[in-house]
């Protein structure tokens, strides 16, 4: 009899166990997902034909001066900053974006002059993924927000460091 209640318990207690670790209603299900790939470096370049350059590998970021040469200074993004970076990636589903990305000019709608153009190279095990976006057609492209979203946080981060603080403001801009 012992043995009996001894089973039922630990049934008991697996059915628990099993109902604690299911998804709550609405909850997103990660089994059918895909472990996505660690980013082991990446080259983010931005602003006015991409000349503003972070490179993780090389431990660099390039500012672009417009007028004068750009200077390039060590910077090195800690293991938290690499870590919300790929968060952001993985958040926004970066891997299957097309090289080069693109938004459709909208009926009667135009282009922004100048534009942002951003260049995300992300190293994983598996490869480099390469992202090119032209930024220059205003939208509210669900894909577009997201590429935006991961371009301001990798902005936030680099201006951020107290090495690109003592840099000094580029002279002139551009038309």
């Amino acid at each position: 009899m012992g043995t009996r209640y001894l089973a039922l318990g630990v049934a008991a207690m697996l059915l628990a166990l099993a109902g604690c670790t299911r998804p709550r209603p609405g909850a997103p299900s990660t089994s059918a997902q895909p472990t996505a790939p660690a980013i082991t470096g990446l080259v983010f370049a931005h602003g006015v034909g991409a000349r503003n350059v972070l490179d993780t590998t090389r431990r660099t970021f390039a500012k672009d001066m417009i007028m004068a040469s750009p200077i390039t200074i060590p910077v090195e993004l800690s293991a938290s900053d690499m870590a919300r970076i790929s968060e952001k990636m993985h958040e926004i589903d970066f891997f299957p974006y097309p090289a080069v990305f693109t938004v459709p000019v909208a009926a009667g709608g135009g282009e922004i002059t100048p534009f942002v153009t951003y260049r995300f190279a992300a190293k994983t095990d598996a490869g480099t993924k390469v992202v090119v976006w032209a930024d220059k057609v205003p939208s509210d492209d669900e894909r577009a927000r997201g590429l935006g979203s991961l371009a301001r946080l990798i902005e936030r981060i680099i201006v951020a460091k107290p090495e690109y603080r003592n840099l000094p403001e580029p002279e002139g801009g551009y038309l």
